[in-house]
């Protein structure tokens, strides 16, 4: 899985969580593709946590055929010049 290599990226000051609800449908998908979005937005989770917090990844069915893909963190956010 992609969990191990996601945790190295976030590094020793940010907690990676990752929660799955169950039962996921099969996904249809660019494996590759998905994999970059995930190491960026874990990443930009990283960059936005410079003195640690927690990063979270989170995917759940939704609805009979679809499955949602959730990235949230505990960051600062973006200031309003960034924005």
């Amino acid at each position: 899985t992609l969990a191990p290599s996601l945790r190295l990226l976030a590094g020793e000051r940010v907690t990676l969580r990752v929660e799955a609800g169950a039962p996921i449908p099969p996904v249809r998908a660019d494996r590759a593709q998905l994999e970059r979005v995930l190491v960026n937005l874990v990443t930009n989770a990283r960059d936005a946590m410079p003195d640690g917090g927690t990063c979270t990844v989170r995917v759940e069915a939704d609805g009979p055929d679809g499955v949602l893909v959730a990235v949230s963190d505990t960051g600062i956010g973006m200031d309003a010049e960034t924005q």
